[in-house]
């Protein structure tokens, strides 16, 4: 059976900026994730993005992007009809427009080529394609419903009509053989919501509006009888909005993961593994909100996309026996935590009584001292050299556990640990600032070494008063604090737009008092860097509304002062400052002694 454990925060996608897919890349340790309007190269690894680009206004990105190795180039899909090919300058790329919409480009590794799966169900090889992209028919509808390339062969599902079929295409010779694909008992208004082919390629496992996960016979008869495995609850108002891929993807030989409505509430979306021999199913994940849910699998790593971001799942998987099924019911049974911790890396490779330390941790269970319990197990961990507990998602889940729970001090002792980041835990600085807790807040900014703009300006609305000028000593700590983080000035101008103009000007004003104290200011170089960095992003950003409302004048007039002053003061340090250089120079002058030498006269004549 399989259990998926915890995720880990890849990077953040906003709501218009659809997943479209994933594929290799020319570093095995790199995946490339491409949304509708960007392509990110991101390292597995060192969980960080190496390249990312973004499509021109007007234009998205249609098919996943692919990596040539025979061309070493990039290959996108823009708008259905646009090949672009780049290498790292997506600028000075080159751009060919088909006639025939494209589903999808292939990179066949075997034979070192790429293929264009057209949604006219023909295929050609990317270099023909590139060579007389006008060759092609028009054609401009969508009925391709998916496409993997296994062993030699293209098997695609397309959904015409209402008929949905499978067709498979050597790539050698190009022959091709279609099959009508439907459930033994099924309705008239039966759609497909998603398919895959489980690992050993030899079954196809579809997903149907009705529930149905259900398994095909032998690929090989003319029609493909399929069976059904396993009907899980489908509210279609939810689950139909959902993108036309990622609801079921193949875990192992025997096991899917499928999103599918939650049973419990039809506005929440649940992603649950389904074991294909005895049709048990296991209930993993549930995303908190109605947005989408999408799963994606790609070279042994789980990808889920929800609540506005994509992230790596730990998972496990084993053969699917009769053993194994009552062990994980009766896991799920026991377990009052729905999100399972024990298919994370981490807790496979701990110790005995490090598992049984996190047991304890994620347990929900009444008078367990855990502050004792986390104390005991982190000394362990660092006796054995094992901090990789914060490269895992076992962490993720226990932060998670102890928010719910309100245990603010162990969260606070994990923070100081400082080797907490907001990619492990994407949802703590939420909890934090429900808490009202500055000396947590205060923790959390120095500890925690990720921070992003998005997150300070969190911090800022968060502490900020548009109706009150004055702030409290500890607020007011914390707001140097947060001027203070390291940032990018274009990151900060997005994050500002967030802000409410009121606040904007509460924080100009505070920023305007902090100018003020120049001599506090001249000791800290840096500090004042960054308070000017503020104010300028701070006017870009609300330039407008500034001189629209009047309320704004009496704050611009007096930092126009303050800056006035303070550029008085750096003219006449300047001219000391050339003052000093020229003392300085002179002095050098008439210290310098004359070099001895010695010389000859030769007298010649002639």
């Amino acid at each position: 059976m399989a259990c998926l454990g915890g995720l880990y925060k890849l990077t953040s996608i906003e709501n218009d900026n659809a997943y479209i897919g994933c594929s290799r890349e020319k570093n095995d340790e790199n995946v490339i994730l491409t949304l509708a309007d960007d392509v990110i190269v991101y390292n597995m690894e060192n969980n960080r993005t190496v390249h990312s680009w973004r499509s021109k206004r007007g234009e998205h990105f249609t098919s996943p992007a692919i990596y040539c190795d025979n061309s070493h180039e990039y290959v996108v899909v823009i708008n259905n009809k646009i090949i672009k090919t780049f290498q790292e300058d997506f600028a000075k790329g080159k751009r060919f427009t088909v006639n025939t919409f494209i589903h999808k480009i292939v990179y066949h590794q075997k034979s070192n080529k790429s293929y264009v799966v057209f949604e006219d169900l023909t295929i050609s090889p990317l270099e023909d394609v590139l060579q007389n992209p006008k060759s092609t028919t028009e054609f401009a509808n969508k009925h391709l419903k998916s496409c993997q390339l296994l062993d030699d062969s293209f098997h695609i599902i397309s959904n015409k009509d209402g008929v949905v079929a499978l067709t498979v295409i050597d790539v050698a010779s190009g022959t091709s053989s279609s099959k009508t694909v439907k459930p033994e008992k099924s309705g008239e208004d039966l759609k497909l919501l998603g398919s895959c082919f489980n690992s050993n390629n030899k079954n196809l496992v579809t997903f149907w509006s009705d529930g149905s996960v259900c398994i095909s016979g032998d690929l090989n008869d003319q029609h493909v009888e399929i069976q059904q495995v396993k009907k899980l609850p489908v509210h279609p108002k939810t689950l139909l909005t959902v993108a036309p891929r990622g609801l079921i993807v193949s875990l192992a030989d025997d096991i899917v993961a499928v999103v599918h409505s939650s049973p419990t509430n039809k506005n929440e979306l649940t992603i649950s593994a389904v074991d294909l021999l005895y049709g048990s199913v296991f209930t993993c994940h549930k995303s908190p909100t109605t947005a989408s849910a999408q799963v994606d699998m790609f070279d042994g790593y789980l990808l889920m996309i929800a609540n506005e971001e994509i992230s790596k799942v730990d998972y496990s998987a084993e053969a699917v026996t009769l053993f194994s099924v009552a062990h994980c019911q009766q896991k799920a049974t026991s377990c009052d935590n729905t999100d399972l911790y024990t298919a994370d890396n981490f807790y496979l490779q701990a110790e005995a009584a490090q598992q049984k330390h996190l047991d304890e941790l994620m347990g929900c269970k009444k008078n367990v001292n855990k502050m004792k319990i986390w104390t005991e197990l982190w000394d362990s961990l660092v006796e054995m050299k094992k901090i990789s507990l914060f490269s895992s998602g076992t962490i993720s889940l226990l932060m998670k556990q102890l928010l719910n729970e309100e245990k603010f001090k162990l969260i606070s002792k994990i923070i100081n640990t400082g080797f907490l980041t907001t990619r492990i835990s994407p949802y703590l600085l939420d909890g934090v600032l429900k808490t009202s807790d500055t000396g947590l807040l205060m923790d959390f900014l120095n500890h925690i070494n990720d921070v992003s703009e998005q997150d300070m300006v969190k911090c800022l609305d968060h502490l900020l008063l548009s109706d009150k000028d004055v702030v409290t000593a500890k607020q007011e700590d914390i707001l140097n604090k947060i001027i203070s983080l390291p940032n990018t000035n274009s990151d900060v101008k997005e994050a500002l737009t967030k802000l409410s103009y009121q606040k904007s000007e509460a924080l100009l004003k505070f920023l305007c008092t902090i100018l003020e104290k120049s001599e506090t200011l001249q000791q800290d170089e840096l500090m004042y860097k960054q308070v000017i960095s503020w104010v300028s992003n701070l006017i870009d950003v609300n330039y407008a509304n500034f001189i629209t409302y009047q309320d704004s004048i009496e704050i611009l007039v007096k930092l126009q002062q303050v800056v006035s002053l303070q550029s008085e003061y750096m003219e006449e340090f300047r001219k000391i400052e050339l003052f000093m250089m020229t003392m300085e120079n002179a002095k050098k002058l008439k210290s310098k002694k004359p070099q001895d030498f010695s010389y000859k006269i030769e007298l010649m004549s002639i």
